[in-house]
């Protein structure tokens, strides 16, 4: 009893000294320095956008998809290994303000309706785990993004 008051107590020692961002970065998650450097480098590449001067010639402008909420979708229509889980909700009412941020920032919003009546919101589908990975960091800078968005592994395609 007495080992594992010590070693609760030395845990929570190591954590409160070494802070949060030690446990973010042995899980291989972006730490707080990763996610702030990320902001900097994006406010860098919108005033490089700004700045750059107007040209008073006709430019062509190729209309991009606009994103779009996917709902009443179950586990077994996803068609994708891999996505960015933003989060499950019981109100549905919760699970639409947040596809409708992804929307408005670009992003395809899936709402999966789970069995147990929850609603989990998910984007970014892709093959590749490494995409998604970079996906999700591109994400987490975005306002709206809850910090523990996660990469869901959709295990009826990957096994």
């Amino acid at each position: 009893m007495k080992a594992s008051k010590f070693f609760l107590i030395l845990l929570a020692g190591c954590t409160l000294v070494s802070g949060c961002d030690t446990v973010r970065s042995f899980f291989g998650m972006p730490t707080s320095e990763d996610l702030q450097r990320l902001r900097i480098e994006q406010a860098a590449v919108k005033e490089a956008a700004v700045a750059e001067p107007a040209v008073d010639s006709v430019q062509i402008v190729k209309e991009e998809p606009k994103a779009a909420v996917n709902e009443d979708l179950t586990l077994a229509q996803l068609d994708k290994p891999y996505y960015v889980a933003l989060g499950m909700f019981s109100q549905p009412s919760n699970a639409e303000k947040l596809a409708s941020q992804l929307v408005d920032s670009g992003f395809d919003a899936l709402k999966v309706h789970r069995p147990s009546g929850k609603i989990l919101v998910l984007t970014c589908g892709s093959d590749s785990y490494q995409e998604v990975i970079a996906k999700r960091t591109d994400l987490l800078l975005q306002p709206f993004c809850p910090t523990d968005a996660a990469v869901y592994e959709n295990t009826r395609i990957t096994q």
